[in-house]
């Protein structure tokens, strides 16, 4: 083969790579698209409602209101950053929150860590009611905490309610208060 059939071959090849790859994109695009035609609109507040009625169904009175708690702050993020439908949150999007999160009340690494799961929780039953994309939960990135913080929270834990028993207070009651 000369040279230009060397060079009509190559082209050749590189036309049938690049419509191949083309067709991968369209048909990803293609596919992305159908996904998110599949979502069904909803408002963070509504959202936040329906799944601690969820929740109320299934978990103690406490891990309720911590969930209140950690959503509310997600509901008011969201109204500060002009999210009106979840079906439009993004992987980018957590992490913007997370960062809002940390800096905007300066909070430990481990109570950020507890922030995150309970977010964690509220994003992946968002997905399970075509909310968001079925696995967008995946991208809420928890930070690493160190044996010492976790063991440290326990301590304080403790002595919380080793204080409250020496006060003459019943530690569940009062740590239950709504």
């Amino acid at each position: 083969m000369d040279w230009s059939g060397k060079i009509t071959h190559l082209a050749g090849s590189l036309r049938a790579r690049f419509q191949a790859v083309r067709a991968f994109y369209r048909d990803s695009r293609t596919t992305m698209e159908s996904r998110k035609s599949e979502l069904e609109p909803v408002d963070p507040r509504t959202a936040q409602q329906l799944f601690l009625d969820h929740k109320e169904t299934e978990c103690t009175e406490s891990t309720v209101r911590n969930h209140r708690y950690h959503t509310s702050e997600f509901v008011e993020w969201c109204e500060e950053n002009d999210v009106d439908n979840l079906n439009d949150l993004t992987g980018r999007d957590l992490q913007a929150l997370r960062l809002w999160r940390k800096e905007s009340s300066d909070i430990n690494l481990m109570t950020l860590n507890n922030y995150l799961c309970s977010l964690r929780v509220f994003i992946k039953w968002c997905g399970s009611v075509e909310a968001v994309p079925e696995n967008l939960y995946d991208k809420v990135m928890r930070p690493r905490v160190s044996p010492d913080d976790q063991q440290a929270e326990e301590t304080l834990r403790r002595d919380t309610r080793m204080l409250l028993t020496e006060q003459g207070i019943a530690p569940d009651s009062y740590l239950n208060r709504a």
